[in-house]
């Protein structure tokens, strides 16, 4: 039986001086950036020019399109897709990246002389589909039916990988994705993503398994010590998120991290309180979970929701108290992570293309009771329901309240009297 070859980085692609001619050929990119070779990663993404944070630098559509849970696409439902292409579209297919290039048995004398003559040309199209499938594609998931699929991207997959990545990428639920770069990025450099956000709350060595390859971007080549502590933040995130949302982010097993982080008379002391006060308690971990994710250079919309959620549960908390106006230092406190929030879902186009996730609802629902906020603190009547760990969706305008929802052009002008506007 023929061995398969170890999963090779998918920065270093094998037949990059072939496809490379291709790119110069076909002079791939936008305005913003084009394909280039990136030396020992293969081919990436470089600046034609500098580019300001915020900016969207691509909006593509998928080549191919699988409206189906991930685990139980076949084959043959990839084939039959990639058949129904165009001949243009099954040409972008065909360049794309495969990292399940097997190599040949050294114990098997034939296989190891057909190999000198055996090109990819003559490989199983099946097989070469399946393959270049499974190197290329991204989790797509619609929220209008909640059906979970996967995309092929042609651009889109000449991006590289970074843990500490200057873009980031989101999709809405027709599949499109969109690029936005999360910092200033000069003329010549290098944008990148993250290819999962599980590599958000792993450390260096963990990282690498996961991604079953030898990451070479700038924080994974990083001195030792920039890397031990980048590598503390992230399991300090890790946990905190474990315990805020019963939910590993690393997709490890379920309590993977329970009894490493906290002592039990603590957790034992969190479950006797009242639901009123566990706000209180939450409050600083939601902080520091955006801080951390800030510090590294990672902005999602866990980072943006996470400076919304803190600043709602500070005005929660005052209301529960009885208060009309938020004390001066608590306004400040909602005030700066209300500006952080609504800054960094600028960056990464948040408010930019149409989706309906459970993760952006809660956001809009927090961001509408942080608008609503008097610009000396007042604290907008609040209808509350049923409450939950963190009180958020405990947390709804009140039907008398002045004011709706605004666009952001609008919000950029006038803000809401200096909650936002800094």
């Amino acid at each position: 039986m023929a061995k398969k070859a170890k999963k090779p980085n998918p920065d270093r692609d094998p037949k990059a001086g072939v496809v490379q001619k291709a790119v110069k050929q076909t002079a791939l990119g936008t305005k913003f950036f084009e394909v280039q070779y990136a030396g020992a990663k293969g081919l990436g993404a470089f600046a034609l020019q500098n580019i300001s944070a915020s900016t969207c630098i691509l909006r593509e559509d998928p080549i191919l399109l699988i409206r189906k849970d991930e685990d139980l696409v076949s084959e043959r439902d990839i084939l039959a897709a990639y058949k129904k292409l165009s001949p243009e579209k099954k040409n972008e297919f065909d360049t794309l990246r495969d990292d399940g290039q097997r190599a040949p048995d050294a114990s098997d004398p034939h296989e190891l002389a057909s190999s000198a003559t055996t090109d990819r040309g003559l490989e199983s199209l099946t097989e070469r589909v399946w393959e270049q499938y499974n190197s290329n594609r991204h989790s797509v998931s619609d929220s209008r039916t909640g059906i979970n699929g996967a995309g092929v991207y042609h651009l889109s997959s000449m991006f590289n990988h970074s843990c500490r990545p200057n873009a980031t990428m989101n999709y809405d639920d027709s599949g499109t994705r969109y690029f936005y770069v999360i910092e200033n990025i000069v003329a010549g450099q290098e944008i990148t993503f993250a290819y999962n956000s599980r590599t958000y709350y792993m450390s260096t060595e963990h990282r690498s398994e996961d991604l079953d390859m030898d990451c070479l971007c700038d924080l994974c080549t990083s001195p030792v010590a920039l890397r031990e502590v980048s590598d503390t933040r992230r399991f300090m995130l890790r946990a905190l998120y474990d315990f805020i949302h019963r939910e590993d982010p690393a997709g490890e097993m379920p309590n993977l991290l329970k009894g490493m982080w906290m002592h039990q008379s603590t957790i034992d002391g969190l479950a006797r309180l009242r639901p009123q006060e566990f706000p209180q308690w939450t409050t600083v971990h939601f902080f520091v979970i955006a801080k951390l994710l800030e510090v590294e250079g990672i902005i999602t919309d866990t980072t943006i929701t996470s400076y919304a959620r803190a600043a709602v549960n500070v005005v929660h908390i005052a209301d529960n108290a009885g208060r009309k106006v938020l004390p001066p230092r608590e306004f400040e406190n909602v005030k700066l992570w209300t500006q952080k929030s609504e800054k960094m879902a600028r960056k990464i186009g948040y408010m930019d293309y149409e989706g309906d996730d459970r993760m952006r609802r809660l956001w809009y629902a927090m961001r509408e009771v942080l608008l609503a906020v008097g610009p000396n603190g007042e604290i907008p009547e609040l209808e509350k329901v049923a409450s939950h760990a963190g009180g958020m969706r405990g947390l709804k305008r009140g039907k008398d309240i002045k004011g709706t929802l605004r666009p952001m052009d609008h919000l950029k002008k006038a803000g809401n009297g200096g909650l936002i506007d800094g």
